[in-house]
């Protein structure tokens, strides 16, 4: 589970549903389509804030 935040022009931060990642080495793959408004902010500010949670080990 992945939740990035957006920066919205007028300065405040939302956040926004994933639909999908992957990670790639050291690169993460976000699935989000180019339709809505999560994609514009990397174009805007060409950076992203990725929520992760902590790794536990799986049970």
């Amino acid at each position: 589970m992945a939740v990035p935040s957006r920066l919205n022009p007028d300065g405040t931060t939302t956040l926004v549903a994933l639909l999908s990642f992957w990670a790639l080495g050291e690169r993460i793959v976000l699935g989000v389509t180019v339709l809505g408004r999560s994609a514009a902010n990397p174009r805007r500010h060409g950076e992203c804030v990725l929520n992760l949670p902590a790794p536990r080990p799986m049970a």
